[in-house]
């Protein structure tokens, strides 16, 4: 059925002729095509055709998009990514945000479809970079690169590099620019297409620009360019215009005026329009920068004229006045360098034999010299080359790393609970989270069950990585554990536990069995508490509880083994239940806060001194307490380095 639509639409686009480019060649090419991507690439190719009608195009993105009703999930989502890739040479951005966000969505329901995800979240980044949605174009651009690397796809890959590395140069992040473009050099080099090698010589030019390394730059663009020459790239221009404004920059003017010109020339020959303004605009500044103010005003006024311009004609016109200029100042420029030639060549014979001299003794010196340096000058070359690659190999890796981390940081917090929904279910409440590397091994946690609000606080074995992809294994167990069952799922591992102690007997259980096969010890410390009006019921795992009630504390005594594989018979843990009071304040924590040494004789803070701290102060809005306790960290701590993650949870009834 769905094929029959499809010919019958080719059909009637080829009798009433609507369709300029020729519809029978498409009819034969349709019907040869040997799978269904391949025609949807054929009907992509029309619709883009600019020999075409908006209707025209129209009616064949309409054809695209009846293979969206197709069975296989990868036609669903090709046919979705290929009329977002229509819209975005349309210029509707909109239009194409919105189909590529169902490609997106079709993608994530595809298994193992990794060359889908690669290539629409490569197309959502680049597309909100254009529209400068800047996090979003960073966090679809990494993980397009990461599918990229899992499907080692190459090119890919170096076009992610590249825009992330125009990213973090429009945001003037030199380094990571240039470490990125650096990456897509690097594969590009390998698999050599003279364009993209173009573009990315040009990419490290602009970025050196921006750095100010002027010689660095103009390196790379003349790389850049020579490519370009080679290939008749139609942005010759830019890259003259790139390499002129260097040399301005330089106060080369002579060598700027010819660089734009040539790029002149070029638009002359082709006829592009566009690409003249940047190089008139190259050549005023270069006047203007050798006080040549006759020059300098008819080319700021000519860029003027020109990017007024409306109607073909007048660019035309513009284009014949200034060729004729052009080709009067090349003269003048010819003449002028013969001129300079001859003087420079009398002055050279007039210090000729001088020259010949002193040359001949520094010569010999340098031979003297070099019998008794050459050995070790040798091996110290060899050695600042070593030091050289491997520092920038480390400093890769490094940013790499770092790249990486932050972007697990973006997971584990959208996992952790959100701090509005404490403050919707409690009456005053803070949350004191101080992770000592970029992630976290400790954790908080909460859920509303009908009237029953449960929190957790928890201390995973280790921090950094290690701790927070264990964090993240108990949030999923938890959620598994309490959340009632989802409709039209069976309810497969899920529990709807809500009493304390039966859900960290629960939790203990699955991660003793996810680490079963390699025998792992690691588990976590942790307070769990449900809180139903004023009844309080507990069960903890070596973190204790404090309520502080009228200047005393009361303390809710832990069990003294963790959650995971301790004890071969693995004891059921505790339940304390506790009638609570009005103004109660109830405190949540791990232990990294009295862990951390600091202090006049550096030792660990102590529960002690933290004790009365809060007893002093606990009458305070909680918010004021929780910056109270951050400056006496602060204070405690110095210039140390801090020892673990931190989490205090604080709330009062």
């Amino acid at each position: 059925m769905l094929k029959k639509k499809i010919y019958l639409v080719i059909f009637i686009l080829c009798f009433t002729n609507l369709f300029s480019i020729n519809l029978d060649s498409l009819r034969i090419k349709f019907s040869k095509a040997k799978n269904d991507s391949t025609k949807i690439e054929i009907l992509f190719k029309g619709a883009n055709s600019i020999k075409n009608s908006v209707k025209v195009n129209d009616s064949l993105v309409s054809v695209i998009l009846t293979f969206t009703n197709s069975p296989d999930c990868y036609l669903q989502l090709f046919s979705y990514y290929k009329v977002g890739l229509h819209y975005i040479s349309m210029e509707k951005k909109q239009t194409a945000m919105e189909f590529l966000l169902k490609a997106l969505e079709v993608a994530d329901k595809c298994k193992s479809n990794n060359y889908g995800l690669m290539i629409v979240r490569h197309k959502l980044g680049y597309l909100n970079k254009v529209t400068d949605h800047i996090p979003a174009a960073k966090t679809n651009l990494h993980l397009s690169r990461y599918y990229a690397q899992i499907l080692k796809d190459s090119g890919m890959l170096a076009d992610n590099y590249t825009i992330l590395g125009n990213i973090y140069k429009n945001d003037m992040i030199l380094d990571s620019a240039l470490g990125y473009h650096f990456k897509a050099l690097e594969i590009r080099e390998r698999h050599p297409d003279k364009r993209l090698l173009a573009l990315t010589y040009n990419n490290i030019g602009l970025v050196y620009k921006n750095m100010k390394e002027y010689k660095t730059a103009l390196n790379y663009l003349r790389k850049s360019l020579n490519l370009k020459i080679e290939t008749k790239d139609v942005t010759l221009p830019s890259a003259y215009n790139n390499i002129g404004i260097i040399f301005n920059r330089m106060k080369l003017y002579d060598s700027a005026i010819v660089s734009a010109k040539k790029g002149m020339d070029y638009c002359y020959k082709a006829k592009v329009s566009e690409s003249l303004f940047p190089c008139i605009e190259v050549l005023g500044d270069a006047y203007d920068g050798k006080k040549d103010v006759v020059n300098a005003l008819y080319y700021y006024k000519r860029f003027k004229k020109v990017k007024d311009s409306v109607s073909k004609e007048e660019i035309s016109s513009q284009f014949q006045e200034m060729q004729s200029k052009y080709e009067s100042d090349k003269k003048d420029i010819d003449l002028k360098l013969k001129e300079e030639s001859l003087k420079t060549a009398d002055a050279i014979n007039s210090r000729k034999n001088i020259l010949i001299i002193l040359s001949s003794i520094a010569l010999l010196m340098a031979v003297i010299a070099s019998i008794f340096i050459f050995r070790s000058y040798k091996q110290s070359k060899r050695n600042s080359v070593q030091l050289e690659f491997k520092n920038k190999i480390i400093e890769e890796k490094n940013r790499e790393i770092t790249d990486s981390i932050n972007y697990a940081k973006n997971i584990q917090q959208s996992l952790i609970t959100n701090q509005k929904v404490f403050a919707d279910n409690l009456k005053d409440q803070f949350i004191l989270y101080l992770p000592k590397d970029i992630v976290s091994g400790d954790f908080y946690w909460a859920q509303k069950i009908g009237n029953e609000f449960i929190i957790v606080c928890a201390d995973c074995t280790g921090h950094g990585v290690p701790g927070a992809f264990m964090s993240l294994m108990a949030i999923g167990y938890l959620k598994e554990i309490v959340n009632p069952a989802v409709a039209g799922s069976g309810g497969q591992g899920q529990k709807q536990i809500t009493r304390p102690d039966i859900i960290l007997n629960e939790l203990r259980d699955r991660i003793i069995e996810g680490f079963s096969l390699n025998n792992n010890k690691d588990g976590m410390d942790a307070s769990l508490i449900k809180l139903n009006g004023l009844q309080l019921q507990v069960a903890a795992a070596n973190n204790p509880i404090w309520i502080i009630r009228n200047n005393e504390n009361i303390v809710v005594r832990p069990d003294k083994f963790p959650i995971g594989n301790y004890l071969e018979n693995n004891q059921p843990f505790t339940l304390n239940t506790i009638e609570l009071k009005e103004n109660d304040l109830v405190l949540m924590y791990t232990d990294g806060y009295a862990d951390q040494f600091g202090g006049p004789n550096n030792k660990k803070h102590k529960n002690k001194a933290i004790e009365k701290l809060i007893l002093d102060n606990h009458q305070l809005p909680l918010e004021n307490l929780k910056k109270l306790l951050l400056e006496n960290l602060k204070e405690w701590q110095g210039d140390n380095e801090q020892v673990d993650d931190i989490l205090v949870i604080g709330f009062r009834v």
